[in-house]
């Protein structure tokens, strides 16, 4: 990153000059935003520790700065997807402000707008949790409230937890049967252990591909995406492996990512064979995860995806459900995007599994 934007104050106000522009900093010198926006309220999502590994599934990020009187004052991580005659930007959860407690102002979304446009992308889609955000970027231009890339999915409903200073307090939160699993599990005798180093994903790998097989989901990348992902993290504590053992045998695990606020559980697995009769020790793991992540900075565990049959184990923590509002999609190129939103689309409908599937081993 340039020392432009490692410079960066905090400024009274959002990229709200009429001359805002939007520049672009090489791949190398990305990953000193890990630590940048350690500093901002942006989602993990936007992170490069994230996103850089989608490179191995033909997928390009592109990391904007917003520059405004001199200054950088927003940001995007945008994932270029290049198709036969087709090119789509996706921006997960973004742009951000670097700026804490403001918003991106209109002159910024404006003028990423007319980046893309510059750039020859033919539509670029939105998620964000805030809704009014999304609001004023489906008026810059025509727009639709669809999900135009199904294959790259993101801003499903999340349960999340609201962490609490005193571990007494946070405990009394949670369901009683929440309360009874932990003191069991811990008078179990299992151990867990917490590890930033990449190669943890090696050992725990097989537990999560076992449950993928017997739950019948699709892991969302490959064994060596999570690896990159976590070595990147690492330098700024953005991950941790969690692994549960009894006896020296691995039983259960989790991958948490985090923020600057919210740590998120992005994969979770166990060995259902060998727990068969034991207590579980998945209630404790993830209040072991939870309290470390609290005592990072992370106020706010992010249990990901509130339904499926995992609801009712993800609500004895007592969470809170967080809506987001459905995607934006500008569409730059209208004779494009309708020959693919009103065309293709719906001849794909009902193939995003496999075909995220194909995405999911790409660069394996």
């Amino acid at each position: 990153m340039s020392d432009l934007v490692l410079s960066v104050s905090r400024q009274n106000e959002s990229c709200s000059s009429a001359t805002s522009a939007w520049t672009e900093d090489p791949p190398e010198q990305a990953a000193a935003w890990n630590n940048r926006l350690l500093h901002a309220e942006a989602c993990f999502k936007q992170f490069p520790y994230w996103n850089e590994p989608y490179r191995s599934r033909w997928i390009r990020p592109r990391y904007l700065a917003c520059i405004s009187a001199g200054e950088p004052s927003a940001y995007a991580c945008v994932l270029e997807v290049r198709l036969p005659g087709l090119r789509i930007g996706l921006i997960l959860r973004g742009p951000v402000s670097l700026v804490l407690n403001t918003t991106v102002s209109q002159s910024a979304l404006q003028a990423l707008h007319a980046w893309a446009l510059t750039e020859g992308f033919d539509l670029l889609r939105y998620t964000h949790d805030d809704g009014p955000l999304l609001a004023e970027i489906a008026a810059l231009n025509e727009s639709r409230r669809v999900e135009s890339f199904p294959f790259l999915t993101d801003g499903y409903d999340e349960l999340i937890v609201d962490q609490l200073e005193e571990d007494e307090r946070m405990l009394a939160s949670f369901d009683r049967e929440a309360r009874r699993k932990i003191r069991r599990a811990s008078e179990a005798g299992y151990q867990i252990e917490s590890s930033s180093c990449p190669d943890a994903i090696d050992e725990v790998w097989p537990l999560y591909r076992a449950s993928a097989l017997r739950k019948g989901y699709s892991l969302r990348r490959p064994r060596i995406a999570y690896k990159e992902m976590v070595r990147l993290a690492q330098p700024h504590g953005c991950a941790r492996v969690y692994k549960v053992n009894l006896d020296g045998r691995l039983v259960e695990t989790c991958l948490v990512f985090r923020d600057r606020e919210t740590a998120f559980c992005v994969l979770a697995a166990m060995d259902a064979e060998a727990l068969r009769n034991l207590p579980s020790p998945s209630v404790l793991m993830h209040w072991r995860a939870m309290r470390d992540f609290f005592r990072m900075g992370a106020r706010r565990y992010n249990f990901s995806w509130g339904g499926g049959s995992l609801a009712r184990f993800k609500n004895q923590f007592s969470p809170r459900l967080q809506t987001y509002p459905p995607p934006v999609t500008l569409i730059l190129r209208p004779r494009v995007c309708r020959v693919w939103l009103d065309v293709i689309m719906p001849l794909l409908r009902g193939a995003e599994g496999s075909l995220g599937r194909i995405l999911s081993w790409a660069g394996r």
